[in-house]
């Protein structure tokens, strides 16, 4: 167990180390931070999983299941701090219960993106797999969430935290990209491709087709939700498109065209596409409502 290896209170931690981590904050960020996992090169994914592979059939040696380190070549100058701010710090607890901190890699990408995707990703959107950090410069920076690594609090403490972003507002994002990430719901293979999807792509399309349209959809819908019988192995789905105010004829007009091309897919898949559902967000949408709804991810859709 995890917790029988702690120290058994908070004035049993080594000198100095609780005290230093309060200079720390979810979203900052630390210089050339270690990194490593773990890769089965019978299998191997990855350029330095494959690497090794490479390695080990050349010597003989067998292979076997080992912790690969990233080469120089591709190590990131930076990590940054993804673990809540209280679970860094745990001021509230006389007895800390979290011995590690999580990092994900942080890259210098300005001679990689164009200015489109900066733009996207300046304004939190873009990649879900890329956040920007502001706060390092110069350069783009961004972190890749694709993976995390720990460290233990005595590394840390060690370290000199580096604002990544500058503001508490700006600061959130990490958080709301961990929820995201980590909720995001999983919906059956036939809703995604008759539904979900098509959603997606009419919405891009309209982007690129109609901007004006497009910014006056994305002003005036914050949130699209669906009911479903059964999130994995659906037979009834009903779209619901959340406004901030009654939408007006072009856009009705757009929804109601898509639904109608909408609902012949879905049939073929066995889903039955109930009426479009617009609601306003105002006092006569009860929270039991809203609460009702599962929100499709289209955080790829902007109006960037």
């Amino acid at each position: 167990m995890i917790g029988a290896g702690l120290p058994g209170s908070a004035k049993d931690w080594p000198a100095g180390v609780l005290d230093r981590l309060r200079a720390f904050r979810q979203g900052d960020v630390v210089a050339r931070p270690p990194l490593a996992y773990l890769a089965d090169p019978r299998v191997p994914v990855w350029v330095a999983s494959r690497r090794l592979a490479d390695e080990l059939r050349r010597s003989g040696e067998p292979l076997e299941p080992e912790v690969v380190y990233f080469p120089m070549s591709v190590a990131p100058p930076y990590g940054m701090v993804i673990t809540q701010t209280c679970d860094i710090v745990e001021e509230d607890t006389e007895t800390p219960v979290w011995p590690w901190v999580q990092l994900v890699p942080v890259y210098d990408m300005d001679g990689d993106l164009n200015s489109g995707d900066k733009r996207m990703l300046r304004g939190g959107q873009g990649w879900r797999r890329l956040l920007h950090v502001p706060g390092l410069l110069p350069g783009f920076h961004v972190a890749d969430f694709r993976i995390s690594f720990p460290v233990e609090k005595g590394w840390l403490a060690a370290q000199t935290p580096i604002d990544g972003f500058g503001s508490e507002e700006s600061r959130q994002r990490v958080g709301e990209r961990l929820a995201y990430l980590s909720g995001r719901p999983a919906f059956g293979g036939s809703f995604v491709a008759a539904v979900q999807k098509p959603l997606s792509d009419a919405l891009r399309a309209l982007r690129r087709d109609d901007s004006s349209l497009f910014a006056e959809m994305h002003n005036l819908v914050p949130e699209v939700g669906v009911r479903l019988d059964s999130r994995l192995s659906p037979t009834t789905a009903q779209v619901v498109v959340v406004c901030t105010a009654p939408l007006g004829p072009q856009l009705r007009a757009w929804w109601t065209a898509w639904w109608d091309a909408c609902r012949d897919r879905a049939a073929v898949v066995g889903i039955e596409l109930q009426a479009l559902d617009f609601r306003v967000l105002d006092e006569t949408y009860s929270a039991a409502e809203y609460r009702s709804l599962t929100l499709l991810p289209l955080v790829a859709v902007s109006a960037d």
